[in-house]
């Protein structure tokens, strides 16, 4: 929503709060009567949206006195067609109304307090309503005067927020939360500098000191436009969560949130957190769903958005949306974390999209982290930085469906690193890096819950990586679970033959796939497959060169794999021997060297010049010489193991 309808909403919930001209004059000295208006003004004052009241039968109380029942003309000019001198509401402050300590003369006010203007009805009916400074006021008598409000904005000032950065809105703005969540509506902070200076602390879990500032229960939005800032300046020891999530249907945008706290050791804070338990990661007593946060910017914060769930419940969350998310890090501080989701077991958070979000330099955790996840896009997000354990983005514990597509990371230690995780499509992504970073890293380790976890169906296509690579290996002292089908198809690495040593590190991956990758100075190997017995590789239609004169080798394979096709390559780097594999099928080229077909070892050659001295083959290979003569045509490899024993036929 831009600013202007943001205004729009705000300036239609005050339809009925900024009268213009309506005559308040005439200060009555009865606390228990005030200042009156006739249905006239009133009318002309509040245009469609008094007739809208008035036909919904809200103005009938105030016009023709409770168990009444007119028409709407009656409603709003009164029974019988009243001259324009019957009066209809009255005007008071707001401590003009709590003082009052007899009933009510009048079925309708109007509130004069600044910023706080509006029609009150009185409620005979009601002896139980407490007073919340915004729709609901409490006299000394217990009347209890409702503010008519149309279309679901509870502006906060109405509840007393000041927005001048030095009066504490906590409770204000919980109060316009509460009120809005009540009608599925929503809670709007015009422009100016919330100040949350107080907290409540959650049952203790342990030993840490876990509470929230704001909690923010189903059905409600939390809206603010240009301008409009939350500073959040608590003392705490441990975890803390701002806006604290515990039901569906809930939208937070157009905010910047600042944490000006002072942070302990081992203290953080997460400035949105989902959940409706007690602990760090949160248990659910109900199905949530339907969430979105957007055009959220935050300052110095261990989370922007986190949501953990790690009870046995069986609830889930789903259809969560966190889009245009900007955060900010001081890495001096501690305040280093970023979009964060974790599902234990995995699959109980589903339908997650995180888009066009931009985090800044966490440290010790993914800027977009997605674990034990199911169903979820991460798109058009730029991540800068992160710690030595942490990634760009990050995917592991059992996350599956997952598409990660034109992101952008920079300088991070692993740009994009799936682990653990089945289904995953990574592509059309730039990631630059620096000191031989892994670009793309994929591992696995066997988390705790799922120890033999079988990390498959990765899909690495179509990225552009500069100054660092793209892995598949173990992770952790003790890895466990397996890899399946990994492909890798159709990247750009670009290093500057030093700092990227491997550009494509494969670890014993069984069913592997490489197809059509360029690669440009690679330090030691552009491409590097380390193989089992029983593992499948396709090497197909990639080119590899130098940038310099570095001493790289365009393709190496270690290990034991009986079935390889190597296909179609152009290494221009050239490439180390397969070592004999049998099953290895191989017709590819070097730069001005042979174009080389081979079967089990056993090569079929071509180039120019004779082979002896020259080329290293097995036994049993034939060379075909391009300027040969009689007897000097044919080459075949009688003897030896390196490149002498060729014999001209």
């Amino acid at each position: 929503m831009n600013d202007r309808e943001n205004y729009g909403r705000q300036d239609t919930a005050r339809d009925l709060t900024n009268p213009g001209n309506l005559d308040c004059d005439g200060r009555h000295s009865d606390p228990n009567r005030g200042r009156a208006i006739s249905r006239r003004k009133m009318l002309a004052a509040i245009g469609t949206a008094g007739v809208a009241f008035a036909a919904g039968g809200l103005l009938q109380a105030s016009a023709s006195g409770p168990g009444r029942h007119l028409g709407v003309n009656d409603s709003v000019y009164g029974p019988g067609n009243p001259g324009p001198d019957e009066w209809c509401a009255q005007c008071a402050s707001m401590a003009e109304l709590r003082a009052m300590t007899t009933a009510p003369d009048a079925d309708l006010y109007y509130l004069t307090d600044p910023g706080k203007e509006g029609y009150f009805r009185y409620d005979p009916a009601d002896a139980l309503t407490s007073d919340n400074t915004g729709t609901i006021l409490v006299s000394l008598y217990g009347a209890r005067f409702k503010r008519m409000q149309v279309n679901g904005v509870f502006p906060v000032n109405w509840f007393g927020a000041s927005g001048d950065g030095i009066q504490d809105d906590t409770a204000a703005i919980q109060k316009a939360i509460n009120a809005a969540a009540e009608v599925g509506g929503e809670a709007f902070l015009p422009p100016g500098t919330y100040l949350i200076a107080s907290r409540y602390t959650f049952q203790t879990p342990g030993s840490l000191d876990f509470g929230y500032a704001l909690r923010v229960p189903a059905n409600v939005t939390i809206a603010g436009t240009a301008g409009t800032s939350v500073t959040q300046a608590i003392t705490y020891t441990n975890r803390r969560v701002l806006f604290y999530l515990e039901g569906s249907h809930i939208s937070i945008r157009s905010l910047r949130i600042e944490n000006t706290y002072p942070i302990s050791p081992g203290g953080n804070l997460s400035s949105i957190e989902f959940g409706a338990g007690d602990g760090f990661d949160a248990s659910l007593s109900v199905h949530i769903e339907n969430v979105t946060i957007e055009n959220v910017t935050v300052y110095r914060s261990w989370h922007p958005v986190k949501f953990h769930f790690s009870d046995g419940s069986g609830k889930t969350a789903r259809n969560i949306i966190v889009r245009g998310v900007r955060s900010y890090h001081d890495k001096t501080a501690k305040s280093s974390g970023g979009i964060n989701f974790r599902s234990t077991p995995n699959g109980r958070i589903s339908r997650v999209t995180v888009e066009s979000c931009h985090i800044h330099d966490p440290v010790t955790s993914a800027a977009v982290g997605l674990y034990g996840v199911h169903d979820a896009t991460v798109t058009g997000c730029s991540v800068t930085g992160s710690g030595p354990n942490a990634a760009g983005i990050q995917i592991e514990n059992g996350g599956k469906l997952i598409a990660v597509t034109g992101n952008t990371c920079t300088d991070n230690v692993n740009g994009i690193w799936v682990d653990d995780s089945i289904d995953v499509t990574i592509t059309g992504n730039a990631i630059t890096g620096t000191s031989n970073a892994k670009g793309i890293r994929v591992t696995r380790q066997g988390y705790s819950d799922e120890p033999n976890k079988l990390t498959t169906g990765i899909v690495i296509a179509g990225n552009s990586l500069r100054g660092c690579r793209i892995v598949a290996e173990e992770f952790g002292a003790s890895p466990a679970g397996a890899f399946g089908a990994i492909t890798v198809a159709n990247n750009v690495i670009i290093g500057d033959g030093a700092n990227v040593t491997t550009a494509i590190h494969m670890y014993r991956v069984p069913n592997l796939t490489v197809i059509g990758n360029t690669v440009l100075g690679a330090a030691t190997y552009s491409l590097y497959f380390s193989t089992l017995a029983g593992d499948m590789l396709i090497v197909a239609m990639n080119m590899t060169a130098k940038v310099g004169n570095e001493a790289s080798s365009g393709m190496r394979v270690t290990g034991a794999a009986v079935h390889m096709n190597v296909v179609g390559n152009m290494f221009a780097n050239g490439y180390d021997s397969l070592g004999g594999q049998e099953g290895a099928s191989v017709a590819n080229s070097t730069l001005n060297g042979p174009v080389t077909w081979l079967y089990g070892g056993t090569g079929i050659m071509a180039g120019s010049g004779s082979p002896e001295g020259v080329q290293s083959a097995p036994g049993g290979s034939v060379f075909l010489r391009r300027d040969g003569g009689s007897a000097q045509t044919l080459y075949v490899k009688e003897s030896g193991s390196g490149s002498t024993g060729w014999v001209g036929k």
